[in-house]
């Protein structure tokens, strides 16, 4: 996923670095929440959907994932985790994504 936008047909990731942080760690993570919302639809994502590193959480779209999605429209993404029982909003991810067309319209 580059400059927000995610093109249909690809394999994007989200990767949130928890490097800098200084609240918590990433292994006292213990719940996270990624919510992706598009029309009337909301998708959300735990904990055990993400890939977890020593200090990233990523989140990787399928080709038929991002196949599902219409040229154009808008994806509202959101991102909680809890760690040593608080609640974090993640920042730093975007809070809108558009789709971009591609040429290719199934799975390779």
């Amino acid at each position: 996923m580059t400059d927000n936008v995610l093109v249909r047909g690809t394999t994007p990731s989200l990767i949130v670095d928890f490097s800098d942080i200084t609240d918590f760690t990433v292994s006292e993570i213990t719940s996270a929440a990624f919510i992706i919302k598009r029309r009337e639809e909301t998708v959300e994502f735990g904990l055990s959907d993400l890939i977890i590193s020593e200090n990233t959480l990523a989140y990787h779209w399928t080709q038929e994932q991002t196949l599902a999605y219409k040229a154009g429209e808008f994806l509202s993404l959101d991102f909680h985790v809890v760690a040593n029982g608080e609640r974090y909003k993640v920042r730093g991810i975007p809070e809108h994504v558009r789709v971009a067309n591609t040429y290719k319209n199934e799975v390779m």
